[in-house]
């Protein structure tokens, strides 16, 4: 046992010792109140910023329970952050099959692939049961267990460029059944003379299907000068804005042919040229036809100015003289 002078020498350096322990602790605490002041602070700022921002921002955790939701996203759905933090998400949806196709996607991100963006219906509980799109990247945060512990989401209400989408497809549906229908070949280019699309009658002709020609270019079907031909035709209507009507040759099989062609400028929104619409009709038969008429009447003309005797044409509806030669 310790003599009591010995203990009393002690004491002083353990007092010492036990107060730069205290000092420690007081220093590691201030730093710690530091630090969750700044963490604070930096939440605010966070929470701020989220608010402020146009987009749809919410965190939510893995049964989609909404743990903050932003000024925006209040918006959207008429409500107020406390009328939607809290509520699961997945209720928002429109049917079973949607919740379960939006859970599968942020349920099946991980730690090597934490990010995912895919777009789904939602119902707008405004009393209109109205349906919007939406198109939302959400991001994964796991535990040390790899386990997920939460989402953040930053959305986007694309619903009008849905319904744009969908009227475009209404149209060109529209546009590809009249050009169907029609029974003049139908083709569309861009500016490059690089085909788009064409009608059943066209394809039948390069002997090619609708759906694979787009790509293709007038030398990969025609000879090069006819080729060129074509595309000078195609590159005068985008320069000059206006309509052309041409005669064309084109083969079929071998068999050399006639199409007329008109040649229209396809334009944008903003009225720009962004390339041609062309519509050909097979006027062959008409071609031959003049085509003999003109070589009879050639026979008919050369017979009269070499016969040694006279010649007469006479009209046979009223006898009259039409033409005589001697």
């Amino acid at each position: 046992m310790k003599k009591t002078s010995e203990t009393k020498a002690e004491l002083p350096e353990e007092i010492t010792i036990l107060k730069k322990k205290i000092k420690k602790l007081e220093k590691s605490e201030s730093k710690q109140k530091s630090k969750s002041i700044e963490l604070g602070d930096s939440e605010t700022k966070y929470l701020n910023l989220a608010d402020d921002m146009p987009a749809l921002i919410c965190t939510f955790l893995p049964d989609s329970t909404l743990t903050y939701v932003n000024k925006a996203y209040c918006e959207l759905f008429h409500k107020q952050p406390a009328d939607l933090v809290g509520k699961k998400f997945l209720d928002f949806l429109p049917d079973e099959v949607t919740r379960e196709n939006v859970r599968h996607q942020y349920m099946s991100l991980t730690p090597e692939n934490p990010v995912k963006t895919y777009e789904h219906e939602v119902i707008v509980s405004d009393g209109t049961n109205q349906y919007h799109w939406h198109r939302w990247t959400d991001r994964a945060f796991f535990n040390d267990k790899r386990e997920i512990i939460h989402f953040q989401s930053i959305g986007q209400d694309i619903t009008d460029r849905k319904l744009a989408d969908n009227e475009l497809r209404a149209s060109e549906r529209k546009y590809r059944t009249l050009t169907q229908q029609m029974p003049e070949m139908t083709w569309q280019k861009d500016v490059h003379g690089v085909y788009v699309s064409c009608n059943s009658n066209y394809a039948d002709v390069l002997g090619v299907t609708i759906d694979s020609i787009a790509g293709h270019r007038d030398e990969d079907f025609y000879k090069p000068e006819l080729a060129a031909k074509y595309l000078a035709d195609d590159q005068s209507v985008i320069a000059t804005g206006q309509s052309l009507e041409t005669e064309e040759l084109w083969e079929e099989a071998g068999e050399v042919r006639w199409l007329h062609t008109s040649k229209v400028p396809l334009l944008n929104d903003d009225g720009n040229v962004i390339g041609t619409i062309g519509i050909g009709h097979d006027i062959t038969e008409r071609k031959q036809t003049e085509k003999a008429l003109q070589e009879n009447e050639e026979r008919f003309r050369t017979i009269l100015k070499t016969a040694q005797d006279g010649f007469w044409l006479m009209d046979a509806s009223n006898g009259q003289l039409v033409e005589y030669a001697v």
